[in-house]
């Protein structure tokens, strides 16, 4: 499982955490980015960041290319690489933002009783199915106990072995 840095209730997590990368993950209620108007998510997202760096002393500061990875059902996958510090100031950050809406995200796990009926992916020991075939009710009975994995690493797992669970 990934290491967790921090945690805030059930909507928030950060992950790997260093002051050149970063991944934070946001549920729906925390973020909801239908409620946001375009002109305004750099903002929003700005302000969680110095929030963050405020509250838990992350210094994250520069300018930072952000890659969001959403998925309707499960939340925001918010991955930061710092690009450059151009001697900003402790309290700045400016973000490039590329957003994934409906992003494709697999649940990886080495349990087979996690899994749902439904085709899934089998490498080395990891079994991996597609977020899409959960119900809500489903992910959150597993949710503590799998990775999940998308962006680039996804489009791998379609090359995988497949199979097909009852």
């Amino acid at each position: 499982m990934q290491n967790v840095i921090q945690y805030i209730g059930d909507s928030m997590h950060i992950i790997d955490y260093d002051i050149e990368d970063a991944t934070i993950f946001l549920n729906e209620d925390y973020l909801n980015l239908k409620m946001i108007e375009d002109e305004d998510l750099s903002n929003v997202l700005k302000e969680l960041i110095l929030k963050l760096n405020t509250i838990y002393k992350l210094e994250l500061k520069g300018y930072y290319k952000m890659l969001i990875f959403h998925h309707e059902m499960l939340g925001s996958f918010l991955k930061l690489h710092r690009l450059d510090d151009l001697e900003f100031s402790r309290c700045l950050i400016d973000l490039k933002i590329t957003i994934f809406l409906d992003s494709t995200i697999y649940v990886k796990t080495n349990d087979f009783d996690l899994l749902t009926k439904g085709e899934f992916y089998f490498h080395q020991k990891f079994l991996y199915q597609n977020l899409s075939m959960f119900s809500k009710e489903e992910l959150l009975k597993i949710i503590e106990n799998v990775d999940f994995i998308y962006g680039e690493e996804a489009l791998e797992i379609s090359h995988y072995q497949k199979g097909k669970s009852l």
